[in-house]
């Protein structure tokens, strides 16, 4: 009697944990993503609205009051953010919930005439991005899954949570 009450606690026992376990790995994917999020708004913030409504046709369109090269350093963050999204979904950190809302948004960015007039001018002027492709025709296929997770090196996605845990115990 007392062996099956113990295989009971015990039982107990490894469930708690593993549910512990799966809700601090969740909360932690959360925080990773939500760390993106902010960084969005803050870009996002340094773009003038008439060019996130579509409103103008390049990039370099700005109000009087606003300072050109802050605008195009908001574009060049705004990509650089993509890339480390495109990287992290590859590596298994963003889900693929959050990566279908993002995918939306960097769809539609895309489809902005100020968006792609940016993206030209810092692929021609520059070559400086990974994803040559990420406003290419066609958008959508580009963006929607840039390799999922499982098409990772076993190893490679050890050294990118090793890296990101790193990097996370620095930030924090």
């Amino acid at each position: 009697m007392w062996s099956n009450a113990f295989e009971w606690v015990v039982g107990v026992g490894i469930f708690g944990i593993v549910t512990q376990v799966w809700s601090v790995r969740r909360s932690a994917r959360l925080n990773f993503e939500q760390h993106f999020i902010d960084r969005y708004r803050q870009v996002v913030a340094r773009m003038p609205l008439s060019h996130l409504w579509g409103d103008c046709e390049s990039h370099m369109d700005v109000p009087d009051h606003v300072d050109p090269t802050t605008v195009e350093r908001a574009y060049f963050d705004y990509f650089e953010l993509c890339e480390e999204q495109f990287y992290y979904r590859r590596g298994g950190r963003i889900s693929n919930a959050t990566w279908r809302d993002w995918a939306i948004g960097i769809t539609s960015n895309g489809q902005l005439p100020t968006f792609r007039s940016a993206w030209h001018d810092f692929e021609t002027r520059r070559g400086q991005f990974c994803r040559a492709d990420l406003f290419e025709e066609p958008v959508a296929s580009n963006v929607m899954d840039p390799d999922p997770p499982s098409r990772v090196d076993p190893i490679e996605r050890w050294r990118l949570q090793r890296w990101t845990s790193i990097a996370s115990r620095l930030l924090h």
